[in-house]
């Protein structure tokens, strides 16, 4: 669930409260969260085997350095569920673009790559279990469906209650929202140091402590609750899907980047003082798991503030679009001059690329101007999107969808959001006064491995697996919509409406 600047968020907040810089003792269990260590491995290469002999190389570092006694578990991402599919497409027709030697749409389950990947670990873990016959290996690779960081939790709730630390390596924010639901006491994320060093340590790795992330969360939000703390975590991961991620669109008023995250949690507690604690979000009694009524109260006290909520993003945005101006204003004339288009349409992905490929020696100033496209087309951004019913509809379905993913498990397999922009909270707070209940069919059936391909797949890269399939979406110029956005590769495709 990619919540863009989280992790630096928690870390700029409460540094050494949260994070352990040096080794941890008795580790029990070592689980891999395994496609955030191979698209890095994979970078730099272009020869398959020296990708793979990578990959094994920097396992075994890891495991020497978490040292567990009991389990090493490596989950790999098999088929996902369509709504994260959305996401993948939209990353992997923009790599074709980039033109790079090896096409990394090669780490998708069912390709070439990952059957011989798939096979090098299974033999790597035969050496490795006899080498260690104390320790169990287990590997769930990507013929098997679901995204990694979910068939491990899944393992770890199966394993018998123990209280000994549990360390998972992985770098997305979707671990540290997973971990905080677990009801897993000691759970350990381990990570590499970031390129600034945020973490301000010497150590190649630092450890990210969930239990006392939680401690510090209650802390924070100070809420006399008589609900139990750990439903009071569950309203916290829920308020944190509220800020978008990969299945649930940007409410143009909460963004992490503005201090939406800081504002949805007092409003949090000013509820939670009105009510006398009796107050929650998520019940997991309940079918949809969202308490509908306090949802309700949660976006219509937003929805009081958010014209001036709204106001000071667009003076912030326009103070970042004078400074970006500044800086690499004559690069965006370049642009401009290029490929003369009207800014406040959706902007042409091809003509990006066709003009980085065209700088001389690939300027790095030129990369950095598209970088910050989104902020130096500010000034020619529509001021508000149009709003309507079927997107305040999507919007829910989405929330509905993420609680059951995050808090029970996948509800729907076919579900995926048919919008790009998430709605204003004063229309949903209109839309949420006339609808009774939220209801999301189920679906538990996985989609076959060929649907996914011609889903998620350019047409380029359908040489990279054996099965005869075509894209859904053609080889035609790719558009994405820069609106709200500080990056470029936050925007999303226009052509997935």
């Amino acid at each position: 669930m990619g919540i863009p600047v989280y992790f630096k968020t928690l870390v700029s907040q409460y540094n050494d409260q949260i994070l352990h810089k040096q080794s941890l003792p008795g580790v029990h269990t070592l689980c891999f969260d395994l496609n955030c260590l191979i698209h890095p491995c994979c970078r730099g290469f272009t020869d398959e085997s020296d990708m793979i002999q990578k990959i094994l190389e920097t396992m075994k570092i890891l495991i020497d350095y978490a040292n567990p006694n009991a389990h090493v578990y490596i989950a790999i991402d098999g088929i996902p569920p369509c709504a994260k599919m959305k996401q993948q497409r939209q990353r992997r027709y923009r790599s074709t673009l980039e033109k790079k030697v090896w096409d990394t749409n090669a780490i998708s389950p069912g390709t070439y790559f990952m059957h011989r990947l798939n096979q090098a670990l299974d033999t790597w873990l035969l050496d490795q279990s006899s080498q260690y016959p104390k320790r169990q290996y287990h590997l769930s690779d990507s013929y098997v469906p679901g995204e990694g960081e979910h068939k491990l939790l899944d393992f770890l709730r199966s394993q018998p209650v123990h209280d000994q630390p549990i360390v998972i390596y992985g770098l997305d924010a979707d671990l540290i929202q997973l971990g905080l639901v677990s009801d897993l006491n000691q759970i350990y994320l381990l990570r590499e140091t970031t390129e600034y060093n945020i973490e301000d340590t010497d150590s190649d790795y630092v450890y990210l402590n969930i239990d006392a992330l939680k401690y510090w969360i209650l802390e924070d939000l100070g809420v006399s609750s008589k609900i139990s703390d750990r439903q009071v975590i569950h309203d916290y991961v829920f308020l944190c899907m509220l800020m978008g991620n990969d299945f649930v669109n940007h409410i143009p008023s909460l963004n992490l980047r503005y201090g939406g995250l800081e504002r949805v949690l007092d409003v949090y507690k000013k509820l939670h003082r009105q009510y006398q604690g009796f107050f929650l979000l998520i019940d997991t009694q309940l079918d949809d798991l969202i308490h509908l009524p306090f949802f309700r109260e949660l976006i219509s006290e937003l929805s009081k503030t958010e014209r001036h909520t709204l106001q000071k993003i667009q003076n912030q945005r326009y103070r970042q679009y004078k400074r970006m101006s500044g800086i690499y204003g004559s690069e965006y004339h370049e642009f401009l001059k290029r490929f003369p288009s009207d800014q406040s349409q959706p902007l042409q992905l091809q003509h990006v690329y066709d003009f980085l490929n065209s700088v001389k020696d690939n300027d790095e100033r030129f990369s950095e101007m598209v970088l910050h496209l989104p902020i130096l087309r500010f000034h020619k951004e529509p001021k508000q999107i149009n709003v309507t019913t079927d997107m305040c509809e999507d919007y829910i379905d989405s929330l509905v969808w993420t609680a059951h993913y995050y808090f029970k498990g996948c509800h729907n397999w076919s579900w995926k959001t048919r919008c790009i922009h998430g709605p204003s909270c004063q229309a949903l707070s209109q839309y949420l006064s006339h609808i009774p209940c939220l209801e999301l069919k189920p679906d538990p059936t996985p989609s076959k491995i060929q649907d996914m391909f011609a889903y998620i797949f350019p047409p380029e890269s359908h040489c990279l697996h054996g099965y005869d399939v075509q894209s859904i979406l053609p080889a035609g110029e790719l558009q994405v919509d820069t609106t709200g956005c500080r990056y470029l590769w936050e925007a999303p495709l226009v052509n997935d409406l």
